[in-house]
């Protein structure tokens, strides 16, 4: 490496100092010297609006480096290298002699050792023939055969492991150096590119707006909105089965059934509260988590659920007009909020940023990065004086560490042209408004081309005047935005717990029977040779065997060891009779025990305290924790509305 960077030392004495009002190209090549002990040349590849960006060679079997140089150093970083044609020769030159030098090395390594040249370094690509090994002439010459075995052992872990690596590393050095003369090229592709993306936006604008990727279907008929009623726009993106809560024992609502969903919209109660607005449209996914599916070791069945999966991250827009409602199909798919609040893009707030290398990891307004500072500054202060008053303990132990290390100063930067990386966020920025605006396109589609919004006035939506005469944008996106913590349904289930007793109305029991009885099974299948299967099952409930039940009294309470006991009775396979030839019984005694924290005490439940885990988006969107339980609770009462006021006097007495 010292001869390279003799080589770059002499190369560089022509290159010349850039004159200020010397501007980068594309193509260019340049010594960057940002500080470091060793200046690179590198080719410029992308040209910002505040930064050049060089890349040195590269090749498919390796890395590059790369360096973002501000404009304001443009002048003090770079050289310009005026003839990059004679370096890059240079270059190729060089590396092609040190991978003819390592050659001969090994070559004659192998030869002093005795060992066959040809069978490590074959020639022109061919296989050559074996030759009787010239090991006894070199034993021969030997004074010390210990001396020469250990001289192979060398040569075998060390030595020819060492050559090889370097070969490797040159010839990787040479193919990058000869494929540097293409990355003008490339860089120059950069921009054409970009266009190729700004088309591709034009086009599915265009097929947004002429309803090419639409489709509506009529729910419920009525009379329409009045003419000069304006369209609400819901900011918030719902989800069908957290909304409705269908079908919440089988894990909440998924596509086959979202004309059931239609059909509970389109009660009067539901619509009002989903679409409050004579004319109302609402973004809504049929759900936010992906529903966990059984194949049951159906190929057809895994492969069927995978579409279901597909088909749950649809989204619908259901719009209503007056008494009508619609659901809009619709290509396009929304972030969480249909449009953004009136402040996340305001050029006034400074913002600071997180890049994960080119990306965007963050953006945060500036008082925000302030608030986690100081809370980051308040726990280094408290992790110190910890260390002071526990010394040689361990830091893990340490309560303020977590807050110490789940921010890092040096990661942020601000959101301004002092930052090199001003026009990714631009970007980012520029691309999340382009999707905020399409949603501006179907409006104006639907008001055009669509009957679902008349009778209304002609709308203008791009212009001021005519966006607000006929449009009104709803701002619910700060009903996610709670205070406080939000509820803790364990916290819940072992209040209500507390109570369990002999007499105590519990669900959850089934659930675990089923898990103890797929252990079993999964067992049996484990052991069993004739099985070829992999599938194992997550619950299990065997055949004639009906379970402990989903809703059910407990049997036996045991107070100390805080578990319930439940009996039950399943069916017979076969019908065995006695020593005298009467049949036995048909039914077989059965019994679980169950701790505690699996179980949900009915008994202490109140109608309705669902809710509070339901009016709550941050445990709405955990409602298969808890739906199973509470609504299981509240199926329960609502059969049973005399035993409902029974429970609610006991608990007075108790």
């Amino acid at each position: 490496m010292a001869k390279e960077k003799s080589l770059v030392k002499s190369l560089k004495k022509n290159t010349t100092i850039l004159p200020k009002d010397n501007q980068p190209k594309l193509g260019q090549w340049y010594w960057v010297n940002n500080g470091e002990e060793e200046i690179w040349l590198g080719c410029a590849m992308k040209i910002g609006s505040n930064f050049i960006e060089l890349h040195t060679p590269h090749s498919n079997k390796s890395g590059y480096s790369y360096d973002r140089i501000h404009m304001d150093d443009f002048h003090t970083k770079l050289t310009l290298e005026e003839n990059p044609e004679s370096v890059i020769k240079g270059k190729i030159d060089y590396w092609q002699a040190e991978s003819s030098r390592l050659l001969k090395e090994t070559r004659d390594l192998v030869l002093r050792l005795g060992l066959n040249p040809r069978h490590y370094l074959p020639e022109s690509g061919q296989h050559a023939p074996e030759e009787p090994t010239t090991a006894l002439v070199a034993i021969s010459g030997k004074d010390n055969v210990e001396t020469y075995k250990k001289d192979l052992i060398e040569a075998k872990e060390k030595t020819l492991p060492a050559l090889f690596k370097a070969i490797k590393e040159a010839n990787e050095n040479l193919c990058k150096w000869m494929l540097a003369e293409t990355m003008k090229t490339q860089a120059l592709l950069g921009p054409m590119e970009q266009s190729i993306d700004d088309i591709n936006n034009r086009i599915f604008s265009i097929s947004i707006y002429a309803g090419l990727a639409e489709s509506s279907v009529k729910i419920s008929d009525g009379k329409s909105a009045e003419l000069m009623d304006r369209l609400h726009i819901m900011q918030r993106k719902l989800y069908m089965d957290e909304e409705c809560l269908l079908n919440y024992n089988a894990g909440g609502m998924e596509f086959s059934n979202i004309h059931e969903f239609d059909s509970w919209i389109a009660k009067a109660e539901n619509r009002d509260r989903i679409l409050p607005f004579p004319r109302t449209l609402v973004a809504m996914q049929v759900r936010r988590k992906t529903k966990e599916r059984d194949s049951e070791g159906d190929m057809l069945q895994a492969f069927i659920n995978i579409k279901s999966e597909i088909s749950d991250e649809f989204t619908y827009l259901y719009l209503r007009n007056g008494e009508q409602l619609y659901r809009i199909s619709c290509e396009m798919e929304f972030d969480r909020m249909i449009f953004p609040d009136k402040n996340l893009y305001d050029p006034s707030t400074p913002k600071m940023v997180k890049m994960f290398g080119n990306h965007i990891d963050e953006m945060i307004p500036v008082s925000e990065y302030e608030e986690l500072l100081r809370i980051h500054n308040e726990a280094k202060i408290k992790d110190e004086q910890w260390k002071k008053d526990n010394p040689g303990k361990s830091w893990i132990k340490n309560p303020n560490s977590s807050s110490l290390y789940n921010f890092y100063e040096y990661d942020w930067k601000p959101f301004d042209q002092t930052n090199v990386y001003f026009d990714e966020c631009m970007e980012s920025v520029s691309k999340d408004i382009r999707e905020y605006n399409r949603i501006a396109l179907i409006i104006q589609g639907l008001f055009d081309r669509s009957m679902v919004l008349h009778p209304h006035l002609p709308v203008k939506s791009w212009m001021p005047d005519g966006f607000d005469k006929a449009i009104k944008l709803v701002y619910d996106g700060d009903m996610t935005i709670n205070y406080g913590e939000p509820p803790d349904f364990e916290a819940y289930r072992e209040k209500c717990n507390a109570s369990l007793c002999a007499d105590s109305i519990t669900v959850g029991q089934e659930l675990y029977w089923m898990k103890k009885e797929a252990e079993k099974e999964n067992n049996r299948l484990d052991h069993d040779w004739r099985n070829k299967s992999n599938y194992r099952h997550r619950t299990f409930s065997p055949y004639g065997n009906p379970g402990p039940g989903n809703v059910s009294k407990i049997s036996l309470w045991k107070k100390k060891s805080r578990v319930a006991v439940f009996h039950w009775e399943r069916e017979r396979l076969s019908y065995p009779t006695d020593s005298w030839g009467r049949r036995l019984s048909s039914t077989i005694p059965c019994s679980i025990t169950v701790p505690a924290s699996q179980l949900f005490n009915i008994s202490a439940y109140n109608p309705g305290d669902y809710r509070q885990f339901f009016n709550d988006p941050r445990t709405r969107e955990q409602y298969l924790k808890w739906a199973p339980l509470l609504l299981a609770a509240e199926d329960y009462y609502s059969k049973f509305p005399k035993k409902k006021d029974v429970v609610k006097l006991n608990r007075r007495k108790l």
